[in-house]
């Protein structure tokens, strides 16, 4: 997905631009794709910066919006202030800005709806998945968690809605079905709403 920044404050600290930055990037970190339900507060959420304020010739990028992106704790901790060569992009190494280049064209990550599949369509792609660690262990781990619960979730509100659809089930027993899959659709929109903020929780019923 090629993501648009549309903010065009001006800030002393980039700090002031995360309200801004989460919405441009839609609730979710650009490298992995998780959304901030899957973390105990959005405050989790970090600002990265494409190139590093650490490097001295990028201090004066610190804060520019156009070099900032939205990052999970888990991937703005791996990609840290590496640069790796003069240009954003040499040998198949580096980072490119997600506003002007689409990540999808290098590097996908799906879940089947029992495996998550990261694959990589270009060198470049294979370079980052490894610079941010997304095939670690414990990553793969936390990133299957939050395709899966909410598949599952997926799962039982389009099964709910065929079960209330069928020509002999009783009157009772389509609306108890299509109370469950309300149910289902609520916890999904609390999912994936942003603010008030609320940690997202399977029902162990589930």
């Amino acid at each position: 997905m090629l993501h648009v920044r549309k903010c065009d404050k001006k800030y002393q600290n980039y700090g002031s631009f995360k309200k801004y930055i989460r919405v441009d990037f839609r609730y979710r970190c650009v490298y992995c794709h998780r959304h901030e339900g899957a973390f105990n507060s959005y405050r989790e959420f970090q600002i990265d910066h494409i190139r590093p304020k650490s490097i001295p010739r990028f201090e004066h990028l610190e804060n520019e919006y156009s070099n900032l992106v939205y990052s999970c704790p888990h991937c703005n901790n791996t990609k840290r202030a590496e640069w790796p060569s003069d240009n954003p992009v040499e040998d198949g190494r580096g980072w490119i800005d997600p506003c002007e280049y689409d990540f999808d064209d290098h590097y996908q990550i799906k879940f089947d709806g029992s495996n998550l599949v990261i694959k990589h369509t270009t060198p470049l792609g294979n370079w980052l998945i490894h610079s941010l660690g997304l095939k670690q262990a414990a990553r793969i781990k936390n990133i299957s968690k939050w395709y899966r619960e909410t598949y599952k979730l997926r799962k039982l509100v389009l099964g709910f809605h065929r079960q209330s659809k069928r020509e002999d089930i009783l009157e009772e027993d389509r609306q108890a079905c299509l109370a469950q899959r309300d149910d289902m659709l609520a916890i999904l929109k609390d999912l994936f709403t942003p603010e008030p903020y609320e940690s997202f929780k399977i029902p162990e019923a589930l």
